[in-house]
């Protein structure tokens, strides 16, 4: 899924914007790793390591999810709108 993200924002992300995107992503990203590191460690010491895995393998699963999902295919320019400022 991190790697279907990161090629979506190389299209549709300005190149002048493109390195203050991806370390947004990144440090978000970096977040999740460590809530999910907590919430693992903590349901599996309460509840069981059976539920831990669970939690593991519902990330796997929703991340398989939306790497398959069909994206809208974009739209291609054309040369009238790659024309910039011709006057």
């Amino acid at each position: 899924a991190g790697v279907a993200i990161s090629s979506a924002l190389m299209e549709q992300v300005p190149p002048q914007l493109m390195g203050r995107v991806q370390n947004t992503f990144y440090f978000a990203a970096t977040g999740l790793q460590i809530a999910l590191a907590l919430l693992v460690g903590a349901t599996a010491h309460r509840l069981g390591l059976r539920y831990g895995f669970l939690i593991i393998g519902g990330v796997y699963a929703a991340a398989f999810l939306s790497a398959a999902w069909p994206a809208a295919t974009p739209a291609r320019a054309t040369s009238s709108t790659l024309e910039v400022g011709t006057g």
